[in-house]
């Protein structure tokens, strides 16, 4: 039986990074084949108003249901006809409590990297029906064309930019701490961060800059939250290289775009940008593996997985060495937007979807 239609469910409207991701690929799959679209609730108990063109399939198995959530929604699959698929993104090695018997439910999973899968298969999961399905970036809107935006462009000095929320796993403050030792008392060098943090309104960015005793306070640029992709890919195209310490990016969205405007890029060579990031394309970053702390899920054994951990020294390093060798870091940057381009769109991720959909035919 040949897939003839998809329907995704998940979460369309907003712009954190599932109802990003779900939004632009389901409009680029929608370009090659029949997409029926669930927009699904944020809160438990609310309606869902499935897509009523699923109806038409009944017992075929003509139709492919994947899931863009989290693990432990994968109910919303039960009673759809045809092959049922979610779409799984997670940031350690071990998938939480609470996702690992619904998810037995699908019929197969998709993960945006290499890591993701042997993420799976070490949490149970055949090799055999776990598909590497990537995810892609938007070069309409992020490439190195754009204008840059004024007000970046003004600023003075060399600009490294990071886009992240102020969080661990992004290792905020330890880029903050390595640009300090590295940098702190060169007005040449200056670093912008945009990482409002919606989901911690808690979070006083201005009192951790106090109690984190920085020397650099007077070369940092942070930008408020709310910046919509146009000004972003301006953003970035007004900065000098991209900065991203992070320590688990299943995919890395803000990595690709910032590759995809030309710039050159250190990023943590581990999950997502592991598998889109060579030392021709960008910096890569090396890293140790170690436990992860916490995150926002229960664990019985109180044991949240591994995850890696950037090697610190080697940022400073790296940062240096673009600071100080500038020609080559636009000619690394000139590589890696040819290379996202090439190989990492939302088409190409569509592509790569549509072909895993003909295999189960």
């Amino acid at each position: 039986m040949t897939i003839s239609a998809a329907h995704i469910l998940g979460w369309f409207e907003g712009t954190e990074g599932y109802n990003v991701l779900t939004r632009y690929f389901a409009e680029a799959l929608a370009r090659r084949m029949p997409v029926y679209r669930t927009a699904l609730p944020r809160q438990h108990g609310e309606w869902v108003t499935v897509a009523p063109e699923v109806r038409s399939h009944g017992e075929n198995r003509d139709l492919a249901n994947i899931l863009f959530c989290w693990g432990d929604q994968t109910s919303h699959l039960r009673g759809m006809p045809g092959f049922k698929i979610v779409y799984v993104i997670w940031e350690t090695t071990k998938l939480p409590d609470s996702w690992l018997e619904p998810l037995r439910e699908a019929d197969r999973y998709w993960v945006p990297c290499h890591q993701a899968k042997d993420m799976m298969v070490q949490n149970g999961f055949a090799a055999d029906v776990v598909d590497v399905v990537p995810l892609g970036m938007d070069v309409s809107v992020f490439n190195p064309r754009v204008t840059p935006e004024p007000a970046i462009a003004a600023l003075e000095g060399f600009k490294f930019i990071h886009v992240g929320r102020w969080q661990h796993r992004k290792g905020t403050t330890d880029l903050l701490r390595a640009f300090d030792a590295e940098f702190a008392g060169d007005p040449g060098a200056r670093l912008i961060l945009s990482c409002a943090n919606p989901k911690r309104p808690d979070i006083n960015i201005a009192a951790e800059l106090r109690a984190m005793n920085l020397s650099c306070l007077d070369q940092l640029t942070f930008l408020g939250d709310g910046i919509d992709n146009q000004r972003m890919a301006g953003v970035l195209a007004a900065a000098d290289a991209g900065v991203f310490p992070t320590r688990s990016d299943p995919w890395g969205l803000p990595i690709s775009e910032a590759m995809a405007c030309g710039l050159p890029v250190i990023a943590t060579h581990y999950s997502g940008p592991a598998d889109f990031m060579t030392t021709d394309t960008g910096y890569p970053l090396a890293w140790n593996l170690a436990p992860c702390p916490w995150m926002p899920v229960t664990m019985a054994d109180g044991d949240y997985g591994m995850w890696s951990e950037p090697d610190f020294a080697e940022l400073r390093r790296l940062m240096r060495r673009i600071y100080e060798n500038r020609d080559e870091a636009r000619a690394v940057g000139a590589r890696a937007a040819a290379h996202i381009a090439q190989n990492w769109t939302w088409d190409g991720a569509a592509e790569k979807a549509k072909a895993a959909l003909g295999a189960l035919g």
